[in-house]
């Protein structure tokens, strides 16, 4: 991941790029990636209330399947609630 985020990018691709080099290197049946950022940008300007953007790559059987899909998010839900 420190590979691609070095880089001046959006997180949309960085997304994209770490989803695709899982799929890769690990050729699994699923790839779910979810991605939270602090923008700078954002506290450069003065943005008095600090806050992050959340972008959701899948890739693989999830795709196609809302169960999954509906499994996985769910989990990404609870996992970023116990880190408040």
């Amino acid at each position: 991941m420190v590979v691609f985020a070095r880089r001046l990018q959006l997180q949309e691709r960085l997304s994209q790029q770490f989803a695709e080099a899982l799929d890769q290197l690990l050729s699994p049946k699923a790839v779910a990636v979810s991605l939270e950022a602090n923008h700078c940008c954002m506290s450069h300007r003065g943005a008095s209330v600090p806050s992050s953007t959340r972008t959701l790559v899948f890739r693989g059987m999830q795709k196609d399947d809302p169960d999954l899909k509906q499994q996985l998010l769910l989990g990404i839900s609870r996992g970023a609630a116990s880190r408040l």
